[in-house]
């Protein structure tokens, strides 16, 4: 016997569409968290939190790196394009911000990208 997946209906009364979900009303139920700060060749770094990006900022990561590119201030991002050091710090780096902010840093799709 083959399910057929079930699609969601809309429910119209007098041409409103019943709302399923109001993001208006959305609160981030992780509240503030303490910022991630990182020490990179004698400067102390502390990123944003990833909660508080734009959506379309949100979008355009497709890996680890392009993810600390919009959580860095963009003079630490300039200074840190200028320095040189191993993958293993940075993969130290990317690790140690996943943890501490739950996200993932590799994304498979757009909707693993918070957890």
């Amino acid at each position: 016997m083959t399910q057929r997946a079930s699609r969601p209906r809309t429910v119209k009364n007098d041409n409103v569409t019943r709302i399923h979900l109001n993001l208006d009303a959305v609160e981030n139920e992780r509240g503030d968290l303490e910022p991630f700060a990182f020490m990179l060749n004698g400067k102390e770094i502390v990123t944003k939190n990833p909660d508080e990006l734009d959506w379309k900022e949100i979008m355009a990561i497709t890996d680890g790196v392009s993810l600390l590119a919009k959580v860095l201030e963009p003079e630490d991002r300039k200074w840190i394009i200028t320095q040189e050091f191993k993958g293993f710090k940075l993969r130290a780096l990317l690790n140690g911000f996943q943890e501490h902010y739950g996200v993932d840093t590799v994304p498979n799709d757009v909707a693993s990208r918070f957890s």
